[in-house]
């Protein structure tokens, strides 16, 4: 997988023509489009079974639909996701390494 699962579902969700994207992505990851279900799936954001339904073009959010959360809640999760993506990203940089110590590629971590 060239892409992490975050990087999928956040590429997933922002597309305009989801029913491509899940082939895009496949190609982009050197995958089948099953394995990328299966990630879209684990996280949610995909409902084994249902067909995706494609939003109208011309169709805008409202201020109303964007204000699901309150600002304070809203704060502390993204404060949150911050600190994962911080120990996402550390614990990557661990994994490549290793990974590259273990090919032979580096002498050492």
């Amino acid at each position: 997988m060239q892409f992490t699962d975050r990087e999928i579902v956040v590429m997933y969700q922002e597309a305009k023509r989801k029913d491509r994207q899940i082939h895009i992505l496949a190609e982009l990851n050197d995958c089948k489009a099953e394995d990328i279900k299966t990630i879209l799936v684990r996280h949610k954001v995909l409902i084994p079974g249902k067909k995706v339904k494609e939003k109208p073009e011309n169709k805008k959010v409202t201020v109303r639909q964007q204000a699901l959360l309150p600002d304070e809640a809203a704060a502390v999760l993204y404060a949150r996701l911050d600190e994962l993506d911080g120990k996402i990203k550390e614990l990557t940089q661990e994994y490549k390494a290793i990974s590259r110590y273990l090919k032979g590629e580096s002498v050492c971590l």
